[in-house]
């Protein structure tokens, strides 16, 4: 787990203010290495979830310490499939990361978990005991376009988030046709700040933080309208 938290805000904008941000920025912060030659990179996820809806509740409830598991990849590259488990306590944000297989995936969807018993990742004995206890099961597909900068004083990561998706009662994340509907009626771009202490102030006057309205935007529970 990360030793130390993140503070994460996020704000709805639109097309145009995305353009604009989009030009401010990439004279004063860094494409992130990992992005492709457009500057974006694709990124696919699977959420856990039960019958109960027990993730999308505690997110809704506002509960000020819950967690979520995620199976997630970056532009169809199956090469690394990560296993994430992303925790929010007492508004800052953590997250553990473990590299997983197709086989151990293909596994976990039908409920043969043995492996993850004698892992030596303790996150996947970790995902074992609250699919084993609260029958969590990988379920909710989102998929993205994320836009991302990074700076590096206040190691503040920027990322507009656009093209929102979800897969229908389809669990298959490694399949590049699967089929995809946009998640919202008017779909929005999501602008999200993440940073450790402080956001430097050319950061903040470029991102117009002041005026913008603060919101608890989840990519998941938009996604959770079709289920």
């Amino acid at each position: 787990m990360e030793t130390k938290g993140r503070i994460e805000l996020k704000y709805y904008i639109n097309e145009n203010d995305s353009y604009i941000l989009q030009n401010r920025l990439k004279h004063v912060m860094k494409v992130d290495p990992y992005s492709n030659q457009d500057g974006t990179y694709d990124t696919r996820s699977i959420y856990f979830e039960n019958s109960s809806n027990k993730i999308m509740n505690q997110k809704l409830d506002g509960l000020f310490e819950r967690a979520k598991y995620r199976i997630r990849i970056y532009n169809n590259n199956l090469n690394s499939i990560k296993l994430e488990k992303k925790m929010k306590k007492n508004n800052q944000c953590f997250k553990e990361v473990c590299n997983i297989t197709q086989e151990e995936y293909a596994k976990i969807c039908v409920n043969d978990l043995d492996f993850m018993i004698e892992s030596q990742e303790l996150l996947l004995r970790d995902l074992y005991i609250q699919m084993s206890i609260y029958k969590l099961k990988p379920q909710i597909i989102v998929d993205y376009k994320r836009q991302p900068f990074i700076y590096e004083f206040g190691n503040v990561r920027v990322t507009l988030d656009s093209d929102i998706k979800t897969g229908i009662t389809n669990t298959d994340i490694f399949n590049p046709n699967i089929d995809l509907i946009t998640a919202v009626d008017i779909n929005p771009i999501v602008l999200e700040v993440k940073y450790d202490d402080y956001i430097p102030d050319v950061i903040k006057a470029l991102l117009n933080i002041s005026s913008r309205t603060q919101t608890a935007i989840s990519k998941y529970v938009l996604c959770r309208r079709f289920y």
